[in-house]
């Protein structure tokens, strides 16, 4: 008790004491040259929705979705999916800006044509914005790339032990598979897709395993009838097809993502509500000032800001841009992940494309803990 309290008192001090000199610009993450992958991308959030975003070689903008309630049949931690942003003409990457603005929670890309694009997923609203501005009239398509496209074994150990068959190579059992996705036909100038998890998980086997159905005998089978997806939208666009979202050319356009998991649920009943909440939702720029004064009061309850030793200077640093990722993934249904929160990757040589967690799917108590343990200390009570 006595360590938490003399910390809660260093920070409120620090909070005194900079006050006048806090200025979280100076942690912005800036890049002058885009990325060759998704291991270049850049993480945003808003607590539940993240993105992993990068810009090609080609100009093109790519975005990795995830949520912390997009569970998989067999309790793997899935994506909700990938999109990709092309612009015509391309974004030009000869002389090109991309800028994490942590004091705004939000993705500025800047070329030297004047093609400029924001990211940010609303601090308050389950939507992913994409808004891009040109000096010249310009285009935009929005597509869908799916990578769950047919149903196949998974190969390799990424999910719960009780799907373990040693006798078998590769250990697990021939039940254990990833189901497709499924695009949405037909939607008028939207597309969309979603995840379907109609298969029984393992809940009631490990729940007998632990000697504990007394206790959850009532509950629902937490994977069985869950429904994860997105739906595109954009204001005076094209549908080109089931995938391929198109603007008008313009000098200002925009794409929404609305982003949704329903448990338990049925495909009809999700849709019917995601295009509620399309229908409902605030808009853009009431939703911009609320976003920004969410960010804005995040930033100004806690701070470490050392200046002059390099030892200090890199703490503030990694404390500043530590806690930015907690906030993008810390106010969901579920806890932060331990092995890579909402933000992973394809990994060369594994299968799954950003599905693949090493350790599988997993709350190891021992590692889910240590985004948590100065929480307290920093005022984030509402990540906990």
């Amino acid at each position: 008790m006595r360590k938490l309290m003399c910390t809660l008192v260093l920070l409120c001090c620090c909070n005194m004491t900079f006050a006048q000199s806090h200025h979280i610009e100076q942690y912005d993450v800036v890049w002058d040259t885009p990325s060759k992958n998704a291991h270049g991308s850049m993480p945003l959030g808003n607590g539940d929705i993240t993105v992993n975003t990068w810009v090609e070689e080609n100009g093109d903008l790519l975005c990795y979705i995830g949520k912390s309630d997009s569970w998989g049949p067999h309790g793997r931690l899935l994506k909700v999916g990938r999109v990709r942003v092309t612009l015509d003409p391309p974004l030009s990457t000869r002389s090109f800006k991309q800028r994490l603005n942590l004091n705004d929670g939000i993705i500025e890309i800047a070329s030297s044509d004047g093609q400029n694009i924001r990211l940010w997923v609303d601090a308050n609203q389950p939507i992913i914005h994409v808004e891009i501005d040109s000096n010249n009239p310009t285009s935009a398509t929005l597509l869908i790339e799916p990578w769950r496209v047919e149903q196949e074994p998974i190969p390799n150990g990424e999910v719960s032990d009780t799907y373990e068959d040693r006798t078998r190579p590769n250990r697990l059992r021939s039940d254990v598979q990833v189901y497709p996705d499924t695009i949405i036909d037909n939607l008028s100038n939207q597309i969309g897709w979603f995840h379907f998890s109609n298969i029984k998980s393992h809940y009631e086997e490990l729940i007998e395993i632990q000697g504990i159905q007394e206790v959850y005998e009532s509950e629902d089978d937490p994977y069985l009838h869950r429904v994860f997806g997105a739906i595109v939208s954009t204001k005076d666009g094209v549908r080109v097809n089931d995938h391929e979202l198109r603007t008008k050319t313009s000098d200002n356009m925009s794409f929404q993502i609305h982003v949704l998991t329903e448990h338990p649920s049925s495909p009809e009943e999700w849709l019917n509500k995601i295009q509620s909440n399309i229908e409902h939702a605030q808009d853009a720029d009431s939703a911009w000032e609320s976003h920004k004064r969410w960010w804005n009061d995040f930033w100004n309850r806690s701070w470490i800001e050392v200046s002059g030793d390099a030892d200090g200077e890199h703490a503030s640093l990694t404390y500043t841009l530590q806690r930015f990722v907690d906030a993008c993934a810390g106010r969901g249904a579920y806890p932060i992940k331990f092995n890579g929160s909402t933000f992973v990757v394809p990994h060369e040589g594994k299968w799954g494309d950003a599905d693949y967690r090493r350790w599988g799917p997993g709350y190891w108590w021992q590692n889910t803990r240590l985004p948590y343990l100065s929480m307290n200390a920093s005022g984030d009570f509402d990540l906990q």
